[in-house]
Order: structure tokens, then sequence, then C-alpha cells
């Protein structure tokens, strides 16, 4: 079986073997840092999204403290045009009450 071999047929077939492994090897590198690549995309692409969606939050929180402010400065504008009156009804209130304690 190995009594006749012919030492260029051996050589051509171990250098073809290694041109073939060679180029496996090169296909499964180039296929593995596509791979690689493609990850790093989507973990950029989802670092994206994350810090537009922390951006719309926070404008959201800020639109929402300046309508709060601004509701709260209406409210106590608004409670000091009513107080004012009734403190004045309150102060008739008494008044009256002092009146009819004094007949």
């Amino acid at each position: 079986m190995f009594s006749s071999y012919d030492p260029t047929e051996v050589t051509e077939a171990l250098i073809g073997g290694g041109i073939g492994l060679v180029a496996i090897v090169g296909v499964i590198i180039f296929f593995v840092l596509r791979y690689r690549i493609k990850i790093e995309q989507i973990k950029a692409d989802a670092m994206v999204r994350s810090e537009e969606v922390r951006a719309k939050n926070q404008l959201e929180i800020e639109r929402m403290l300046i309508e709060e402010r601004q509701n709260q400065s209406n409210y106590n504008i608004n409670k000091n045009l009513f107080s004012d009156d009734s403190l004045s009804d309150d102060e008739m209130m008494q008044n009256r009450r002092n009146q009819k304690n004094r007949m």
C-alpha cells in the first residue's frame, strides 16, 4: 500500500492540504470578524437609542417642572387674590360678632 509512493505526490498533497487549511482558516477568521463588527454595531445602536430616550425623558421632566412652576405661581397669585377677599370677609364676620356681643 505505501510501498509505491511518489515523493512529489506526497508533497503536492501536503501543500494542497495546507493551502486548503489556510483557506478555511481565512474564511473562518473573515466570518468571525464580520460577526464581531455586527455585534459592535448593535451595541453602538443600542447606546444611541438609550441616549435618545434619556434625552427625551430629560426634556419631558424639564417641561413638567416648568409647567408645575407656572401652575404653582398661578395658584399663589389666585390664592393671594382670594385670600385678600376671604380675610376681609373674616374681618367682616368678626365685626358682626363683636357688634352682636355688645348689644
